[in-house]
């Protein structure tokens, strides 16, 4: 590969976005490594989020816009991913930005001298949690090369932070139009599915311990809200990555069984949220008996009881 020609094609799905999208669009913008396209998908955003996006790029040929009906978030990547490999050149890279979400300035710079230094296909690098300005929190990540599928599935299924594919810059050689339109219901846990893809085609995963994306706390964000009265117990991506870790065939059993017990306590901490919701004991108890009847759980237990 020619690092020198590194071209980095970011995909912004944008909706309902347009207290935060010129400040996310400016972090794009302001980087430090100036090799870029972006991709910003109107995803039938009801408010000026798309005017605002027009307006955008009327300034840079390095914008493109995609307006659509409002499909969601997995949608809203294809069409950028669409766009992308309609009109892809060689060493690239692919980012995923959040409208509400920033880079750090050195971002790019940052990662891509780390595909220089080491050939990676994906990098996999640090954030932190913001609010009005002000940062909220910070953690660690895995710092390092990863080559071994075992050791890799290991560190990104070991905790859901991983999952998010913002955090992550992927090989245009890896990136394929995959059809995802029927989990387009799904509004959580919908990255980790994208990401498997990734996981399973890389060659060689580079972690950044050096916070380089700014995770906005927004009280409007889907990810933000949960209605108890209207919250659905599912678990159509865990089940994936269950038969996806069976398929696989690189862990032995031993591994095996302390993924199940790590999946055995998040269905822990999914009764406990349940237990705390402000709801009537009948919802509570309908909730409940979804859980126990869900057969992903019950291949889990399953498991656990071998």
């Amino acid at each position: 590969m020619n690092h020198q020609q590194i071209l980095f094609y970011i995909v912004v799905p944008v909706y309902k976005a347009e207290l935060f999208l010129e400040q996310c669009v400016n972090s794009v913008l302001n980087q430090t490594y100036s090799n870029w396209k972006l991709i910003l998908v109107d995803d039938g955003s009801p408010d000026k989020s798309g005017e605002i996006c027009d307006d955008i790029a009327k300034n840079s040929e390095k914008i493109h816009v995609i307006h659509q009906e409002n499909k969601g978030q997995i949608a809203a990547r294809m069409a950028g991913i669409k766009h992308i490999l309609d009109n892809k050149q060689p060493n690239s890279f692919v980012c995923f930005l959040d409208s509400d979400d920033t880079y750090e300035p050195h971002a790019l710079q940052t990662i891509y001298e780390n595909i220089e230094k080491h050939s990676a296909d994906v990098v996999i690098f640090n954030w932190q949690r913001v609010c009005k300005g002000k940062i909220i929190s910070k953690r660690n990540i895995y710092d390092g090369i990863v080559a071994d599928k075992g050791e890799l599935y290991k560190i990104v299924l070991s905790d859901p932070a991983y999952n998010s594919l913002c955090f992550k810059a992927v090989s245009i050689d890896l990136v394929k139009l995959i059809d995802y339109s029927s989990y387009f219901h799904i509004r959580h846990g919908e990255d980790l599915l994208q990401s498997l893809h990734y996981y399973k085609c890389c060659r060689k995963v580079v972690f950044i311990n050096s916070v380089l994306y700014n995770y906005t706390i927004n009280d409007t964000s889907v990810t933000q809200k949960v209605d108890p009265y209207n919250y659905r117990f599912n678990t159509e991506i865990r089940s994936l990555v269950w038969d996806f870790i069976q398929t696989e065939a690189v862990w032995n059993d031993r591994e095996i069984q302390t993924y199940a017990i790590r999946m055995q306590k998040l269905i822990e901490g999914i009764v406990r949220k349940i237990s705390d919701f402000n709801i009537s004991y009948e919802k509570k108890t309908e909730l409940f008996r979804i859980i126990e009847t869900d057969e992903y759980c019950k291949k889990i237990f399953k498991r656990l009881c071998k």
